[in-house]
């Protein structure tokens, strides 16, 4: 049974911000910026920190985390380290007013932005943010709120992102002469054809996530075979059958073209 079945964090924050404003905290976490989400409500604010943590998955966040945080202790903000925070909102509406540098502010009650650097939607690349939009929105239009299986499908969107563009990781995990494992980053990034990808991969790879991701694996004693894994090999198995598939369409409409140009000859009147 898929435990995330039982969970509601992700169907929580769907439902608190709309698509665009989703994809551009999602851009913002994979940056590893300042994140704070605003809420009057204890449980609204709790469950959304969890999810923007859960949408990072397999990755997980590397830096300062504080689920709610007191308004008698917004100073915290001000630190010059990534973070992402919580503030539940007083009475006295207080939040934070100085200016932050690459630093983004929701406001869950309100479904919208309060302040942002200005480039979070050109974070990802197009091709990724439009497959994102897609698939989110197709939970937006299969799914009621209340559904078990939103939580799921909203989790699956940003796993089999992550598939697209880091599935073939451990193809490039090598174990050297001395029996020490190593992680090819140049030829990683350089296996996948798209350019719009290498270039996020360029940057991604040098986050914190990325490293601590790439450090579980070459630490680890077996082969760790999560969901992700999982994710990976189906989609790995995929690519081959499209491959094939494309080869033997190749192959018949070649010997096709072949056929034509031998019939043009014999028509020709020269």
């Amino acid at each position: 049974m898929d435990s995330r079945l039982e969970e509601r964090d992700l169907a929580q924050l769907f439902s608190a911000v709309p698509v665009p404003v989703l994809l551009q905290l999602f851009g913002s976490l994979l940056l590893e910026r300042r994140v704070i989400l605003i809420s009057n409500s204890l449980s609204r604010l709790s469950s959304c920190v969890e999810a923007v943590q859960s949408i990072l998955y397999p990755f997980s966040w590397q830096h300062t985390l504080i689920p709610v945080l007191p308004t008698s202790l917004l100073d915290i903000c001000l630190s010059p380290t990534p973070y992402i925070v919580g503030i539940l909102r007083g009475r006295d509406s207080s939040t934070v007013t100085e200016p932050i540098d690459e630093m983004m502010m929701v406001d869950l009650d309100e479904s919208q932005v309060l302040r942002s650097v200005g480039d979070e939607s050109s974070i990802l690349p197009s091709r990724l943010r439009r497959c994102l939009k897609v698939a989110l929105q197709l939970v937006t239009n299969t799914t009621q709120p209340w559904d078990a299986s939103r939580n799921v499908l909203v989790s699956e969107a940003f796993v089999r992102m992550f598939v697209e563009v880091c599935g073939h990781y451990r193809n490039h995990i090598v174990t050297q002469q001395d029996g020490m494992k190593v992680f090819e980053r140049e030829s990683f990034i350089k296996a996948v054809t798209c350019q719009s990808f290498r270039l996020f991969l360029e940057w991604f790879t040098e986050t914190a996530m990325f490293s601590a991701f790439i450090e579980s694996h070459l630490d680890s004693q077996s082969d760790v075979r999560g969901m992700f894994y999982q994710r990976c090999l189906e989609h790995s198995e995929e690519m081959e059958n499209n491959t094939r598939l494309f080869l033997r369409n190749y192959k018949v409409l070649n010997k096709k073209v072949k056929t034509f140009g031998d019939r043009l000859k014999d028509w020709a009147p020269f």
